[in-house]
């Protein structure tokens, strides 16, 4: 695993999602045997002047992180706060995937994903 502040290591005690998500995603990255991809669901609008556009992102309820790994496994991760919960949508694509022969790990640290991965 590439150098990681050992702090981010052991949990994410205090750490918000969005911290979470760029700490797993900055230690992914960094592994050789790794494709990670942050998923971003829902709408986003984007102004540019006068001019506004919808850009839509993957469905309600994707996974925020899907690992492409170089023994062709695809992993799904699903990033929470130590005391964040998987909503009732995140669920109902956690169940569809599984019906697909998929799943999506929840993961509250960087540990956790690199237990995933390996």
């Amino acid at each position: 695993m590439g150098r990681v502040p050992e702090l981010q290591l052991f949990g994410a005690k205090d750490m918000s999602e969005a911290q979470l998500l760029s700490s797993v995603l900055f230690a992914l990255r960094r592994l050789p045997h790794v494709h990670a991809m942050r998923l971003n669901s829902g709408m986003t609008v984007v102004q540019t002047g006068t001019s506004r556009r919808m850009i839509k992102g993957c469905e309600p309820g994707t996974p925020d992180i899907l690992c492409l790994l170089r023994d062709g496994r695809c992993v799904w991760l699903e990033l929470k706060s130590d005391r964040g919960k998987v909503s009732a949508t995140q669920a109902a694509w956690h169940a569809m995937a599984a019906n697909m022969g998929h799943t999506v790990h929840v993961v509250r640290s960087i540990a956790d994903a690199m237990k995933v991965i390996t």
